[in-house]
């Protein structure tokens, strides 16, 4: 009995280990099974992973960086499926992957598009900091915030860096110093070369930047240096053209070239106002003054001492300069190959007894006698010969009338793309010759004056106001008055008291009053009058507001 037992018991022990055994073969298996799932996940996600770095590394390799002007960052707001770009310190990231964050309709939309860095750093969506590049004002914790978002961009989320801001601004020698690429907090390098400043941030970095083999040229003028192959500091303090050889002049004319093809140019390189004083009163104390006239003294000096005022020797200022010590620089400054045209004289240019046909669009004078067949005195647009045709093209309509009007202002937008059809039409397709300007006399108040600035009028005018007169200075001073001229703060304005003071400053731009003038500004200011007189059409009065204004 007792054996039988003995033999029961060692049985199910028997039984029992083999069921823990079985048991565990389950429980392991369960375990390897979750392991192994486990593992799949992780090896899905790192797949993916690696499969959205390895996408992101072949987009950012396809980035070609460029520069933007801020007009142009304004497109990439994410509007229409558009990319969504971000300017941050001048630095531009495409965020188009947080859509969500600042695409249309989203908390953050407002920074689509735009130079954010203001209001970044103030965490502000008020109009004035979205709108302003001021980062002067920030304080210690507005300057942390900002460096925050930096590397928000750059590091964290990595956004593709896909380029850099570029800005016009005119610089004097000394404001030009700080944009070396340290001493200014958008790292931004500027490098002057014969009077234009060139953005070489993007492009140029690694030979102008801090550890660039050309770092010394960076926040200078590196006329002189350049064209003497020089790095000596006499030659970057002392940038004058004066006395180069004629290989010196050819290769700074090679490096000009290479600049041109290769960076942005963002401004002029300008004397300050303390230089043209002093340029001046040393013309002054070497002059004669009589009448409207100079009578000049022979001085090298000064006339070195003029092609050294940090631009062109040719330049607006130093035509000044060399102007009031006697040296006769207008008719060089004057091209004879187009002219400025009162309608009176452009309709003698009608094709008939054998003159050749001219035709103003927009006040560009052209001359189409290559189609004389059409525009001739037996031609179906001849009514248009002689004329300015901007509203009878504009209207689509040769009635007398509009072909004799230069009224423009209440043309529809669907008149404005038929006329611009017809300038692209004379300029690029045709490509006939242009052979001058209208003039379109008109007496105006300060006021309506301003518009005419080369931007705000729709046929680029560019008037400046001298003494009383309003001047045309379109065709012969588009390049000092312009846009981009180093004087395009006198377009559109009374330049009275800013040349008679020489003299950038707003306040006397806004108040041109003669009162309480030196005898010394008064000669300055007639000597700027016979200037504009030899040069530019006088085409109107300034008045004073008309009446109801």
């Amino acid at each position: 009995m007792l054996e039988w037992l003995l033999h029961a018991t060692e049985g199910s022990t028997l039984y029992v280990g083999a069921g823990v055994a079985v048991a565990a073969v389950l429980v392991a298996k369960y375990l390897n099974a979750s392991a192994d799932a486990a593992n799949a996940r992780a090896y899905e996600a790192a797949k993916a992973r690696q499969a959205k770095a390895k996408a992101e590394a072949e987009k950012k390799a396809n980035i070609k960086r460029r520069n933007f002007t801020l007009d142009e960052l304004k497109e990439f707001d994410g509007e229409n499926g558009k990319p969504i770009y971000i300017g941050v310190l001048d630095e531009v990231y495409d965020v188009s992957s947080k859509r969500d964050f600042y695409g249309p309709g989203e908390g953050y939309h407002l920074f689509a598009g735009r130079d954010a860095s203001r209001a970044l750093a103030k965490m502000s969506f008020e109009k004035e900091d979205l709108d302003s590049e001021d980062l002067s004002d920030l304080g210690f914790m507005d300057q942390e915030t900002l460096q925050d978002w930096v590397t928000k961009f750059s590091v964290y989320n990595q956004y593709p860096n896909v380029g850099r801001i570029v800005r016009k601004r005119d610089l004097t020698v000394a404001e030009l110093k700080q944009y070396n690429g340290v001493d200014n907090q958008r790292k931004t390098v500027y490098v002057a070369l014969n009077g234009n400043i060139y953005d070489v941030t993007l492009d140029g970095w690694n030979h102008y930047g801090p550890e660039g083999g050309y770092k010394q040229f960076a926040g200078r003028d590196a006329s002189r240096a350049l064209a003497c192959m020089s790095f000596l500091d006499e030659y970057l303090d002392n940038p004058t053209l004066a006395e180069l050889t004629e290989q010196q002049k050819t290769t700074l004319e090679n490096w000009e070239k290479k600049f041109v093809e290769k960076y942005p140019v963002v401004g002029k390189l300008i004397a300050s106002p303390e230089v043209f004083a002093m340029l001046l009163i040393l013309a002054q104390r070497h002059c004669v003054i009589m009448g409207n006239a100079a009578a000049r003294l022979s001085n090298a000096p000064l006339a070195r001492t003029a092609a050294s005022i940090g631009r062109k020797a040719n330049s607006e200022a130093a035509l000044m300069f060399t102007a009031a010590v006697g040296a006769d620089s207008n008719a060089a400054a004057v091209d004879p190959s187009v002219r400025n045209f009162t309608l009176e004289e452009l309709a003698t240019f009608n094709g008939e007894n054998d003159q050749p046909v001219y035709i103003s669009l927009l006040s560009d004078v052209y001359d189409v006698t290559d189609d004389f067949v059409e525009y001739g005195p037996r031609g179906l647009y001849h009514v248009l010969a002689g004329r300015d045709a901007s509203r009878a093209v504009a209207r689509m309509c040769l009635l007398e009338d509009d072909a004799k009007s230069t009224e423009l202002e209440d043309l529809t937008p669907t008149h404005w793309e038929s006329l611009n059809n017809w300038v692209r039409l004379f300029r690029d397709d045709k490509q006939y010759p242009k052979v001058g300007r209208l003039i379109l006399p008109q007496d105006y108040t300060l006021d309506e004056l301003r518009k005419y600035n080369g931007v705000d009028n729709p046929r680029h005018t560019v008037l400046v106001g001298l003494n009383g007169r309003m001047y045309d200075v379109t065709l012969y001073g588009w390049e000092h008055y312009g846009p981009d001229g180093g004087y395009h703060q006198f377009a559109g304005r009374d330049a009275s008291r800013a040349l008679a003071c020489m003299s950038f400053l707003d306040e006397h731009l806004d108040n041109p009053s003669l009162e309480e003038l030196t005898p010394e500004q008064r000669d300055a200011l007639a000597n700027w009058a016979t200037r504009f007189d030899q040069k530019y059409p006088v085409s109107g009065k300034l008045i004073a507001r008309k009446e109801g204004q």
